[in-house]
């Protein structure tokens, strides 16, 4: 596994499904309108990812041991504020349902530990800051709808096609098979901005234009958002067993050189800063956004009106109905929103099962950097 900052540059988008939901421009594999610039010369369902990829000393007997009590202490505590994870990692309870119910995993389902933590980075400078109010769970029907995101000026934080975790354990499956493969997952708030006001009256507006990511946020009239999305990392490691390859280099004259660096930097430096495709990352990556998994409890879609300014309307607000199975079948499929008999017993991530909406189905992306070579 390669360690140190690298890129996935002009990935392919091998699924793009957004049947789940009526109208379906709710859900979108494309970056949102105010990143796709910088995205170029890739269209916007094409995203570029920055990855960096830390290995934890003396996870193992053979990793690198510390010398002294002391010297002990200080590391332990780097280590710690190094190797922190944000978000937390789902349990491994739900790991093994999904492992065995959605990913395909061999036993052991949820994978085995590994000393490897990774860290998505932003390609470009990153402006994502948000807050939301809080507030006491679920007290009453109105209230079951999250306060929105907003910038700290009280406009609509940005919309948000994949997230940015930090230290995320990286765990090893199907070891030895030919599709042996490192990975992790997480959850996130998938949001959108939408110029048409459907999601809030019903309505078709047939004026809007909210295909591939939405719209921007200053013709923006809805900001939506698909609580507990799941972000998916598959790396494989016997690309020549399973048939990838990296998707070809462009030529010297391509359009799909995006950025060059100076013959002066440092390979690392290069490396991670090197978005002609397929970048710097050496491995064939699929990188997925499904609606697999995740707390009952706080999964749902719903929707704010926006003023003008961008500022959120929150007495203007809506759940949406999505068909978490469309094209597929789930495995124990998450209780209704609107049971509210059963928050209590959903306050946990889990279930009997090991977790919810297991199986196949919903809305979905998934990104290759890689083509099959079988």
């Amino acid at each position: 596994m390669p360690t140190g900052i690298s890129t996935i540059a002009g990935t392919e988008a091998q699924v793009q499904q957004s049947g789940c939901i009526n109208p379906s421009s709710l859900w979108s594999c494309a970056l949102p309108k105010e990143e796709q610039a910088a995205n170029a010369p890739y269209a916007g369902n094409q995203p570029n990812f920055r990855v960096e990829i830390r290995f934890k000393n003396g996870t193992y007997d053979h990793s690198t041991a510390v010398v002294s009590r002391s010297l002990e202490v200080l590391a332990s505590r780097s280590t710690d504020e190094l190797f922190n994870p944000s978000p937390s990692p789902p349990s491994v309870a739900e790991q093994t349902f999904l492992g065995n119910a959605t990913d395909g995993n061999s036993v052991p389902y949820a994978g085995e530990e590994t000393p490897f933590y990774i860290t998505i980075i932003s390609p470009v400078s990153s402006g994502r800051l948000s807050r939301r109010s809080s507030s006491n769970p679920f007290p009453d029907i109105a209230s079951l709808i999250p306060s929105p995101s907003t910038n700290l000026d009280g406009t609509a934080a940005a919309a948000t096609l994949y997230p940015l975790p930090s230290s995320q354990p990286v765990r090893l499956y199907n070891r030895g098979e030919d599709n042996e493969h490192y990975g992790f997952y997480n959850y996130f708030d998938k949001s959108i901005f939408l110029s048409s006001t459907t999601p809030l009256t019903g309505h078709q507006d047939t004026t809007a234009n909210d295909t591939d990511g939405g719209s921007t946020e200053a013709d923006a009239r809805v900001r939506c958002t698909w609580a507990q999305t799941r972000f998916l990392v598959q790396i494989w490691t016997k690309p020549d067993k399973v048939g990838k390859q990296l998707l070809p280099a462009p030529s010297t004259t391509s359009s799909a050189r995006a950025t060059s660096t100076s013959t002066t930097q440092a390979t690392s430096s290069s490396s991670a800063t090197d978005f002609t495709r397929p970048g710097s990352f050496p491995y064939p990556v699929t990188i997925t956004l499904d609606r697999h998994g995740g707390t009952a409890s706080k999964k749902m879609v719903y929707c704010y009106g926006m003023e003008s300014d961008q500022h959120i309307n929150s007495t203007e607000k809506k759940f949406q109905i999505e068909n978490r199975g469309f094209d597929g079948t789930l495995i124990n499929p998450a209780p209704g929103i609107f049971n509210l008999s059963s928050w209590e017993s959903l306050s946990s991530e889990s279930s009997d099962s090991g977790g919810y909406d297991g199986g196949r189905g919903g809305c979905a992306c998934e990104w290759v950097n890689w083509i099959s070579a079988v």
